[in-house]
């Protein structure tokens, strides 16, 4: 097969997608496929045999301009198109190139700017549910139409394909295929686990709920928080630590690679997620790993990796006295970090990449082949 993959981040970018999709083109030419990747960079890159890279730092139209050319560059020689990323810009290519499209969806990317902007305030399912009109309406639309003109989508849970079904997309053209990790042994720290640290991850947005860990921080004289990620909300996070006096008791760690994300999360006692809104976060498979007990919000994708009591504890998104609560419960309830650091190792068993790997080339031959729809399984 070959195969053109598009993505908005590959390495040496640091963070998961970019690891990620760096992960999935060499496993598939390992398998023999034929790969080439478009992406964007900050700058002309290194020159890497198989990968393109269009420079970031140029006016929107320019860029998209030159992106919409590469891909249809290299698309002419495709079999399948894998969209990672650039979807506009994938779309408007494939109107002249006519390819079997394959796309990934890991949210919704309508909400995220209408809600990132103050648009509206709905959360995610609401925004799912209920009609909207004037821009946001407009958002909605391009985002179900364009979604709409592929030949199969992947989602990483059943909680994105129920979404992605309610944008119009027939359930049989959408395939669930889960995040996966390894645990190789470079990733197992030796890192020394300190008492009553609290760790959080992940782009410092509004729905992420960083403001919540750190008020439930502030019921804990004797804890500390590290924040690991940068993004538009750091200034009013930072500000609203000092607010609540914990500003001395709370780091910014900004943007780690993957090696120091891991790092963090096997030196913390406990690690939070408080989103209103994932998809799968790949976080809690690291934190897996580090044997780190998890604290997470009860919504979308999470509720489907974490059994509360037994790998995990699940609160409601955005309840400060329940976040505190659950942090209390495995600072001081005697067995219970021990508890789930097993439960989350069990998990594990179910998330391996060599399960993922399977899934996703699979997907992609059926569609190079014609094949019909897949029903998407669990």
């Amino acid at each position: 097969m070959r195969l053109l993959i598009t993505t908005g981040i590959y390495p040496p970018a640091i963070g998961g997608p970019a690891t990620h999709i760096a992960q999935v083109a060499h496993e598939l030419r390992r398998r023999g496929h034929h790969v080439t990747v478009v992406t964007l960079a900050d700058g002309a890159g290194e020159a890497e045999p198989g990968v393109t890279r269009v420079a970031r730092g140029r006016s929107i139209p320019s860029r998209m301009g030159r992106t919409v050319a590469a891909i249809i560059r290299h698309g002419r020689d495709c079999d399948v198109v894998y969209v990672q990323g650039l979807w506009i810009e994938a779309a408007l290519a494939n109107v002249i190139l006519r390819r079997s499209t394959v796309r990934k969806i890991v949210g919704d990317w309508a909400w995220e700017r209408a809600f990132g902007r103050a648009w509206i305030s709905d959360s995610f399912d609401d925004f799912q549910r209920r009609r909207h009109f004037g821009r946001t309406g407009l958002l909605k639309l391009a985002r179900a139409a364009l979604t709409r003109r592929v030949d199969r989508v992947i989602v990483p849970s059943q909680h994105l394909k129920r979404c992605v079904a309610g944008w119009g997309v027939d359930e049989v053209r959408i395939e669930v295929i889960p995040n996966a990790i390894d645990a190789p042994e470079h990733l197992r720290t030796d890192t020394v686990r300190q008492s009553r640290r609290i760790v959080g991850v992940g782009r410092l947005t509004r729905w992420k709920g960083f403001e919540q860990i750190i008020a439930a921080l502030s019921l804990f004289p004797d804890a500390r928080l590290a924040i690991v990620g940068d993004g538009p909300e750091q200034a009013r996070l930072e500000a609203y630590a000092r607010t609540v006096g914990a500003n001395d008791r709370v780091q910014f760690l900004g943007r780690l690679s993957r090696t120091q994300v891991m790092a963090e999360l096997a030196a913390a006692s406990c690690f939070v997620l408080n989103s209103t809104y994932e998809g799968f976060p790949h976080v809690l498979l690291e934190a897996f790993v580090t044997g780190t007990p998890v604290v997470a919000a009860d919504i979308g994708g999470i509720a489907e990796i974490i059994q509360s009591g037994e790998n995990g504890l699940l609160v409601p998104a955005g309840d400060t006295p329940a976040i505190a609560s659950a942090i209390q419960r495995i600072f001081d309830e005697a067995g219970l970090a021990d508890r789930l650091r097993e439960g989350g190792t069990r998990t594990l068993e179910r998330y391996t990449q060599q399960r993922m790997f399977d899934r996703l080339e699979a997907a992609l031959v059926a569609v190079q082949r014609g094949a019909p729809a897949m029903i998407a399984a669990s």
